[in-house]
């Protein structure tokens, strides 16, 4: 995949605070989520203090609502694919 022009738009997304981001990982009936930072003025400080938000764009990951880890910077479309992938091959053994 070399064009990431429209990556982010193969993906549903919603937008969460640090409030509502339990109860949407909870209610998720996905087995992997992904929790997308960016911005340069970041609007919800509380989510930046909770997972140590040093720059972005930063993905946290998730298996049911426990942090697998995080991928950043974004390191292309398909070193991005390849880890999600890969994080799906061992949740699947």
């Amino acid at each position: 995949m070399s064009d990431v022009s429209t990556f982010f738009e193969q993906f549903e997304m919603t937008c969460v605070s640090n409030d509502t981001l339990d109860e949407a990982l909870s209610a998720s009936p996905s087995d992997i989520d992904i929790l997308f930072l960016w911005g340069r003025d970041y609007a919800e400080p509380a989510l930046a203090i909770r997972f140590g938000l040093h720059g972005v764009p930063t993905f946290i990951v998730f298996h049911r609502g426990r942090k697998l880890g995080r991928i950043s910077p974004f390191p292309g479309a398909d070193p991005f694919i390849a880890t999600i992938n890969q994080q799906l091959a061992k949740l699947a053994n």
